[in-house]
């Protein structure tokens, strides 16, 4: 059995009650010339109209929050779903972004590397140089 069906019997039932205690009630003689004032059943009907007011307010209300909270579910799923899709993104964009450094840097190298090549090209043409005129200044040698 479901909730809703048990509720449905405890209601009935509590109503059921609630009646046979009013009709005892309303059958006793000291009860009967206090109900047959008029302004008692003005005061009964006022009551039970602010009971009913009361009851739809709260049955409004608990509707109102019921579609607050579907659409802050919904606008939560949207929200992961954006989360998710913005981290995917970054692992992509830190994926390029190491490429793109590495790159830079192997540039870099590079280029330093190729620099201290020509330096080191002219150190050796400097060096040949010298040893070239150290080499025309000694004296022949003969062999005998």
């Amino acid at each position: 059995m479901s909730n809703k069906w048990i509720e449905g019997v405890k209601l009935g039932v509590s109503l059921v009650m609630t009646l046979i205690a009013v009709i005892n009630l309303v059958s006793r003689a000291d009860v009967k010339a206090f109900a047959s004032n008029g302004w008692t059943w003005f005061y009964f009907a006022w009551i039970c109209v602010v009971i009913l007011y009361a009851i739809d307010r709260y049955l409004r209300i608990k509707h109102v929050f019921q579609g607050l909270k579907a659409d802050t579910m919904r606008k939560q799923g949207e929200l992961q779903t954006l989360i998710t899709e913005t981290e995917r993104r970054l692992i992509l964009d830190r994926a390029e972004w190491a490429r793109q450094l590495r790159c830079t840097v192997e540039d870099a190298v590079k280029h330093i590397l190729q620099a201290e090549a020509g330096v080191r090209a002219k150190a050796d043409e400097a060096l040949a140089a010298r040893l070239k005129a150290v080499e025309d200044r000694l004296p022949p040698v003969v062999v005998r």
